[in-house]
């Protein structure tokens, strides 16, 4: 179990491709320098004369090599710090969002003229919507891609059970009651490459008949 765990968190920490890519020049490196102090102990050849024995360039290179490294780290941090901290003010402003909307719709239902049953069931599945959109953008955003697998385990076990899905978490993020929903819809909004894109537009689509059947007012 902890080598699958490490194995998986392996996988999900190189799955970017800033980490690849760093990944890569940093084991390119690591070979060389491997391979030339092999052929110095096995061969026995001094790769230290020439210039290499002057430590005045020895010296410069090294102050130079480290104040380019310390600037590039500290410039890289301090990005990295600020798009970190603009990235969670968007996420918070983008869920506050979905609060006052949510909150003006239900508001909107409280002179409905439709009856009161039907006024309920659009609250639920309004907020339902709203709850599954923002795991879909959630998710998005992370890049996490552990449905797809989740997926893949459904239909290998001709399993139609939310229960035995374990679809609580879209995209590993919790779902408001996605078991009231029915098997083909959230097979459907899963399996889409446009997720956000196809619950939003079930989000219009759910206000605009329910303007029409008098539920919004």
């Amino acid at each position: 179990t902890f080598l699958v765990w490490l194995a998986s968190g392996w996988a999900r920490w190189t799955s970017g491709r800033i980490y690849q890519k760093a990944f890569l020049w940093a084991f390119g490196s690591t070979c060389l320098t491997v391979t030339l102090k092999v052929v110095m102990l096995v061969d026995d050849v001094d790769l230290s004369s020439g210039f290499l024995e002057d430590a005045a360039f020895l010296e410069f290179a090294f102050a130079t090599v480290s104040q380019v490294a310390g600037f590039l780290v500290v410039f890289q941090f301090s990005q990295a710090y600020s798009r970190f901290w603009n990235g969670s003010q968007i996420i918070h402003s983008m869920m506050g969002s979905w609060h006052d909307a949510t909150s003006c719709c239900l508001a909107f239902c409280r002179n409905s003229a439709a009856p009161e049953e039907e006024t309920r069931q659009f609250q639920h599945m309004f907020v339902r919507l709203v709850s599954l959109l923002n795991a879909m953008i959630l998710g998005d955003l992370e890049g996490l891609e552990v449905v797809e697998a989740a997926m893949k385990q459904m239909h290998q076990t001709n399993s139609r059970d939310l229960a035995t899905w374990s679809c609580a978490r879209g995209l590993d993020f919790e779902v408001l009651d996605i078991s009231s929903m029915s098997v083909d819809d959230v097979e459907t909004v899963y399996c889409a490459g446009n997720r956000v894109e196809v619950v939003y537009h079930w989000l219009e689509a759910l206000l605009v008949e329910h303007v029409r059947t008098g539920v919004l007012s």
